[in-house]
């Protein structure tokens, strides 16, 4: 499936693995909102298809964590919508989309705490994939990629050298999505690895432009980073849409682990956020 695969391109494309707002609430009379204090706000990173088959992170324990978390809201990497029918009716996902991976423990938990379910993703992301040619641009920069590197590999050992670390970081994320519990994926653990795949993307670009024959490459490879980036900063905007609506309370975002480490990054400077682990709040 196009959403787990794992990417052959380092930097970016590693992550594929893990990797209108809807106003329609369940409202609570028994939640008090103290205005003067910060949202609290949980970024649960999630395994999409790898929770069906990791012992220690199942659907039921990403459920079980949000129940402990007691959040008033939760946030699934949803769009509003996906060709024109909504993914969220009265704070409950429609159809099958709470049927499946983490959305499904999210509605779970959120019918057990009666809270409302928001989606967070960016408006229209299906749409814009499918008029972009977005996967089929992702294909063929990956084999130009992978061409490139089989074909210079001698004479461009930095080339090569990002080559084997893409190939590590892709034992490294597939040995955690595979075993790793909650605790692991929800910490430097996985983000380290992301951060340290993401802070290569500017040597990767200088290496592309001092080879102007690969000019529409690193045009393509600019594409995908520029969706992949729009797409994080419309998802941090909307949390801190839901955050402003439930001020003083405490929300939970479900999401993509691989978007873990951009997302708390995006947020950590608004004094309105206080960005909190899920562990820090099982116990509260």
């Amino acid at each position: 499936m196009k959403r787990y695969a794992i990417l052959i391109l380092p930097l970016m494309c590693i992550g594929c693995l893990l990797f209108g707002e809807n106003s329609d609430v369940i409202p609570d009379a028994n939640n008090v909102t103290d205005k003067e204090s910060p949202t609290e706000v949980i970024i649960l990173g999630a395994l999409h298809s790898y929770h069906q088959n990791n012992p220690n992170y199942s659907l039921e324990t990403v459920r079980d964590i949000i129940l402990a978390c007691k959040p008033q809201a939760i946030l699934v990497e949803l769009p509003p919508s996906f060709d024109g029918k909504p993914t969220v009716v009265n704070g409950r996902l429609t159809g099958d989309f709470g049927k499946s991976e983490e959305r499904w423990a999210s509605q779970q938990a959120a019918i057990k705490l009666d809270v409302p379910i928001y989606p967070f993703d960016m408006d229209r992301r299906r749409e814009i994939r499918r008029e972009t040619g977005y996967w089929g641009r992702l294909r063929e920069v990956n084999k130009n990629y992978g061409a490139w590197v089989e074909a210079e590999k001698d004479q461009l050992p930095g080339l090569y050298a990002m080559e084997l670390h893409s190939q590590h970081t892709l034992k490294c994320i597939l040995c955690l999505a595979e075993k790793a519990g909650p605790e692991v994926v929800n910490s430097e653990v996985l983000d380290s690895i992301k951060r340290a795949s993401d802070s290569l993307i500017p040597v990767f670009k200088k290496l592309m432009a001092e080879h102007p024959e690969k000019a529409h490459l690193a045009r393509e490879f600019d594409f995908i980073r520029q969706h992949r980036q729009h797409r994080d900063e419309c998802m941090v905007k909307k949390i801190k849409h839901y955050a402003q609506k439930h001020q003083g309370q405490r929300i939970i975002v479900v999401v993509g682990a691989e978007h873990r480490y951009r997302l708390r990054d995006l947020l950590k400077e608004d004094d309105a956020i206080y960005l909190k682990e899920y562990w820090e709040c099982q116990s509260q």
